[in-house]
Formats: C-alpha cells, sequence, structure tokens
C-alpha cells in the first residue's frame, strides 16, 4: 500500500508529538512492556511504504532506519511482500535445527557464492547481531581452546550475555549485571598496537587470546587473498605510476607469507611487523595516486604495449613459419585464432567480477598460459629439432603441407594465447578503470596511442620478414617462439605461486627479476623453466649427434 500526501510532502506533521492516540498507546505500553526497551522517540508506527513512515495520528515521517537491522529494502516493498505471502501460504515456521528445508538450504548456497574468499565456507543462521556474536565467542573458544578476547572501547555488540560481556560503549549496560564473562581485555580502536604489546606484556598472553589461534593454513588464506583482491588487480596502475613502488609492495606480501611458513608456530609479532609494512608501503602508493593526474593515460599505454606487443610476436612468428614453408593459405586459421579471442575477452570483462575472482583468476590465468607454453613448444620443436639437418627444408615442406590439410592446431594455439593476453587486459583495464574514476577519456587516449603504436611495430614486423630467405625467418620464428614458450612457463608457474597453488621458495629477493621475460627468481620458477629448456634442447642434441654419426664415412 502506497502512502500519499499533497504534493508528496514528507515529513508532514498534523498533531503535536505524540499525537492523542500515540500518547494513549504509549501509555498502555508502559504497563505491559519491560523498561529494557529504550524508545527515544514517541512514534507509534501505523503503517509504511519505502522510506516514509505514518504514526497512528496520521503524521508523515522520512524514515532513514527503514528496515533496519534486517534489510534495507524500505517498508513494504511489494516484492518482499509478495515473497512473505507466498511462503506463509505453504509453511510459516519449522526448525531448521531439527529438520531440513529446501528454501533454507538455497539461500545458504546463495550466501556461500555471494560472500568473498575461494575457501570453503558454512552457514549459521541467527536471529539478531548479538546471536551472531554469541556464536562467534563460542566458536573462537571453541575452536582454538583458548578462553581470553580482545573487544575495544565504545563498541556496542549486544545485549545479551557474552555480547554483553564484550561491549564497552555505556557502563550502564552492565549495571546490575555482573559479573559479566571473564577473559575480556579491551583496547582503544583508534591505537591497537601499543595497547595490544602492552596488554600482552602485562596481562594477557598472547597465546591465549581465541583468535589467535596459530592457525597456519588461514593465515596463509587470508595473506594470499590480501594480495590478490587488494594489490593485484591494480598492478597496472600502480607499476605505471612506480615499478619500483611495486616491486616493495610486491615483496612485502611475499615477506609477510615466508613468515607466515617459517617456524613450528606462526610468529604473531613478526606477522604484525610484516602487516604494518605492507599497510605502510599501501598508503604512500595511494598518497601518490590522489597526486598524480597522468597516471591513468600511462597506464594505458603501458598495458597495450606491453600485452599486445607480446601477442603481436607471438602471431607474428606463427604467420612467419606458415608463409615461409610454402603454405600461406594456413594464415587465415591464425588470424582465425586471434581474432575469435576477442569476443572471447569481451565476455570475460562481464565475467571476471564472479567467475574470475581472487585465487580462482590465478588459477586460471596459470593453468591458460602453461597451455599455451605448452602448444608454443610443440610447434616451435619441428623447427629446432631439425636445424643442423640437411634435409632440415625438406623435414619443414612435408610437415607443413600435413599441417595445411590440419591447420586446426594453428588456430587453436593462436586462440590460447591471445585470450590468454585477453584475460590479463581486462583484469588491468577492470583494475584502471576502478582506480581512475572519471578519467575515461584518458584511459582510451592511453589505449588507443598504444594501439597506433603497436600496429606500427607490427606492420613493420611483417614487411621486413616478407623480404627475409626463409631458412632464417623459420630458425628465427622456432627461437622465437621457444622464447615465449619458456617465459610463458615462467609466468603460469608464478600466477599459480601468487594464487597459492605451487610453494614459492625464493631465491635472493623473490619480488625482482624480469617479469617482462618470465623470469622470477623462485625455485619452483627457474626450476621448471630449466627442465623445459633441457627438454627443448635435448632432441636438438640427438638430432645433430644422429646427423653427424651418418655422415661419417663406415669403415670398409
Amino acid at each position: 500500500m502506497t502512502i500519499s500526501s499533497p504534493q508528496n510532502q514528507v515529513p508532514l506533521l498534523k498533531t503535536a508529538l505524540p499525537g492523542p492516540r500515540a500518547a494513549e498507546w504509549i501509555a498502555r505500553d508502559m504497563k505491559v512492556i519491560s523498561t529494557s526497551y529504550t524508545r527515544g522517540y514517541p512514534l507509534v508506527a501505523a503503517r509504511g511504504s519505502g522510506c516514509t513512515l505514518e504514526d497512528v495520528d496520521g503524521n508523515l515521517f522520512l524514515d532513514f532506519t527503514a528496515g533496519i537491522a534486517v534489510n534495507a529494502t524500505g517498508h513494504s516493498h511489494p516484492d518482499v511482500v509478495a515473497a512473505i505471502a507466498d511462503q506463509a501460504a505453504k509453511l510459516i515456521h519449522m526448525s531448521g535445527t531439527d529438520f531440513y528445508y529446501a528454501p533454507e538450504i538455497e539461500l545458504a548456497e546463495r550466501l556461500v557464492q555471494l560472500t568473498p574468499g575461494d575457501h570453503a565456507k558454512r552457514v549459521f543462521f541467527a536471529n539478531s547481531g548479538a546471536e551472531t556474536i554469541e556464536a562467534a565467542l563460542k566458536l573462537a573458544r571453541h575452536h582454538s581452546g583458548r578462553q581470553r578476547v580482545i573487544s575495544c572501547y565504545g563498541a556496542f555488540h549486544g545485549r545479551t550475555y557474552g555480547a554483553l560481556s564484550l561491549g564497552g560503549s555505556k557502563a550502564l549496560h552492565q549495571h546490575g549485571f555482573g559479573p559479566v564473562l571473564s577473559g575480556v581485555h579491551r583496547i582503544h580502536f583508534d591505537s591497537p598496537r601499543a595497547e595490544l604489546e602492552e596488554l600482552f606484556a602485562t596481562v594477557c598472553p598472547a597465546d591465549e587470546v581465541a583468535a589467535n589461534a596459530n592457525d597456519r593454513p588461514r593465515a596463509k588464506e587470508l595473506a594470499v587473498a590480501a594480495y590478490l583482491e587488494g594489490v593485484e588487480p591494480h598492478e597496472a596502475s600502480l607499476r605505471a605510476r612506480d615499478a619500483a613502488a611495486t616491486a616493495r609492495i610486491e615483496e612485502a606480501f611475499l615477506q609477510l607469507r615466508r613468515t607466515i611458513a617459517a617456524g613450528n608456530s606462526v610468529d604473531a609479532d613478526a606477522v604484525r611487523r610484516d602487516v604494518a609494512r605492507a599497510t605502510m608501503l599501501l598508503d604512500g602508493a595511494e598518497e601518490h595516486a590522489r597526486k598524480d593526474r597522468s597516471v591513468p593515460f600511462f597506464a594505458a599505454l603501458a598495458i597495450a604495449l606491453r600485452e599486445g606487443f607480446e601477442i603481436a610476436l607471438l602471431i607474428s612468428a606463427l604467420l612467419a613459419f606458415v608463409r615461409k614453408s610454402g603454405h600461406p593459405e594456413s594464415a587465415p586459421y591464425v588470424h582465425c585464432g586471434w581474432l575469435l579471442a576477442l569476443p572471447a575477452g569481451a565476455a570475460t570483462w562481464f565475467a571476471v567480477g564472479a567467475a574470475l575472482g581472487g585465487a580462482r583468476r590465478e588459477l586460471t590465468e596459470g593453468v591458460l598460459t602453461l597451455v599455451a607454453a605448452s602448444m608454443l613448444l610443440f610447434v616451435s620443436h619441428f623447427v629446432l629439432g631439425k636445424l643442423e639437418s640437411k634435409r632440415w627444408l625438406d623435414f619443414l615442406r612435408k610437415k607443413t603441407t600435413e599441417s595445411s590439410t590440419r591447420p586446426w592446431p594453428l588456430l587453436l594455439v593462436a586462440f590460447v594465447a591471445a585470450y590468454r593476453e585477453a584475460i590479463e587486459i581486462v583484469l588491468f583495464f577492470r583494475a584502471l578503470t576502478l582506480d581512475s574514476p572519471g578519467r575515461a577519456a584518458a584511459i582510451a587516449a592511453g589505449c588507443a596511442t598504444g594501439c597506433a603504436i603497436l600496429a606500427a611495430l607490427v606492420f613493420g614486423m611483417q614487411q621486413l620478414g616478407r623480404r627475409l630467405n626463409p631458412r632464417p625467418v623459420m630458425v628465427a620464428s622456432g627461437l622465437l617462439l621457444t622464447a615465449l614458450a619458456i617465459a610463458l612457463v615462467g609466468q603460469g608457474v608464478r600466477a599459480l605461486q601468487e594464487g597459492g597453488y605451487v610453494p614459492l621458495t625464493p631465491i635472493g629477493n623473490a619480488a625482482g627479476g624480469l617479469p617482462s621475460l618470465g623470469l622470477y627468481p623462485t625455485l619452483e620458477g627457474l626450476g621448471t623453466q630449466l627442465v623445459v629448456l633441457a627438454l627443448v634442447l635435448l632432441p636438438v642434441w640427438l638430432d645433430r649427434r644422429r646427423a653427424e654419426a651418418s655422415a661419417t664415412p663406415k669403415a670398409a
């Protein structure tokens, strides 16, 4: 039901407050309702619609608390009313602690899907915030086996016994209800670090705090999520602004993960120091971002050039490979592959917020990168495996003749490699638009400038490739494809490490290296690249030995 007033005037007071009918109801309330209800306003509600509330005397109020503590959908939203009526006609109440009910399960599944994080989750339904606090207190103590709890002065958590014990907003709330729960300590919210250190040093051992559960897997998960959700999506604009600062931020988060993994138990003090350092670096980057107005243009330019140049090199090498092999009719399949990646990238733009969030984004990028690397190694093997053979051109013509009747692998290689870059471009530009509200024109200009420069570079490479002899072009193409594949292997392993799927053992400064070449100083990344390089060189060496053996005249 919609509440109307002359010229839609709200608020509209027709009587003094409280009105006569409201005063009657308030008098009756005072005789039967508990005095623990602390009403601060003489408002006796009759009905509501949206953010308009009407009292029993016909006074209209603009209600800024509509749906307070429940759902901020306003009063009597038609969809909410319809849902309640539909459910009431089926079943008004059942005990979810004793029986199963489909709507309850469906709501839990929806909440698991909507809440942040990729870890396993379970839902506990509560009637109020106070009941939620009680559950959290019990869970923390039960899970950790520790009894002490730290709360903040000024905090209000509810009026049930445990929630009341944690509260620190008004002494009146605890008056007459003591003794409250033991083991509760308080600090000031705006200066927790010094007070925590003093608290732990004097009256509250840190290893007895319920929330300080020494949960190494959960600590690692939170550290990974903090980087993936808070830093990695904004890497493009951060790196364009200050590459050195970006490296320091990455190193700070890597150090945090190393600290969590070190020793037999988590060193809480060391973790707090690492978190403080990372926070300080992020605060500095944010302050710099507010002052530098040119970042969106140059960040967009850098994204377009860096990501575009990688795929341009790869596609150019593939095209040179098929054209110089005498089968230019296969070139359209290469073009078709990377062109198909464009609509796939556009679809990813809309899916990136949900399906490619956090660790799933890194898993997707890592797997696609390694698949692309495998395909490139497969293609380049035909060249590098026969570099020393006298029958090299004959072998190449034979292979390309066979592939010309089955050109689909070329399409697949071009698509996977281009789509892998499309994912990165989408993620970077998504983050850049969020980082730079109102700067869409600068971002578009930077992207257009980068694309124009890229087009000129690609045109130049194509013209140069057409003028060269086939064998040098094929050799260069094979070497380039192999180098790109090894770089992609390093980038794929790195993505899986950042997502927490692969261990990260640093060699020196783990945030250093040459990211554009896929070189990161970690044992897993460099080790995998060395293995791949050995697998590439081994066939070359074997073919050379066989060629030398066949060229040696046999003894009579």
